[in-house]
């Protein structure tokens, strides 16, 4: 996700990983989804996202809306304290992320995308 927004011109500082040749040589990617979606956070990135407390309530919620998704406390993953963090787009048979949604966790966090 990290190598993705920032090829999208999403300016940001990763903490962990420095890309060592190319384009975006010397920019550093963020590998943690916590870690990403804090500095999402930032008002300087994309803000505060939207917060759902009750995930079985985001998909009929999100309606038409596209955009980055944070996954937090997925249920099995990690023993219950795994994240995820993805693109998802609106479908006719619901929202689709763009490798894995993990709806079954404690908490999501959206930014929308336009």
């Amino acid at each position: 996700m990290s190598v993705a927004l920032i090829k999208s011109g999403v300016k940001f500082k990763g903490r962990l990983l420095p890309i060592k040749e190319g384009k975006w040589k010397g920019r550093s990617i963020e590998t943690g989804a916590k870690n990403l979606a804090d500095i999402l956070s930032q008002a300087t990135v994309f803000g505060k996202p939207a917060v759902w407390r009750d995930p079985t309530k985001f998909q009929t919620e999100l309606g038409n809306k596209k955009g980055v998704v944070f996954f937090w406390k997925i249920d099995g993953y990690n023993g219950g304290s795994g994240s995820h963090i993805d693109l998802i787009e609106p479908t006719s048979a619901g929202a689709v992320c763009h490798s894995h949604c993990y709806f079954s966790c404690k908490q999501i966090w959206f930014w929308e995308l336009r």
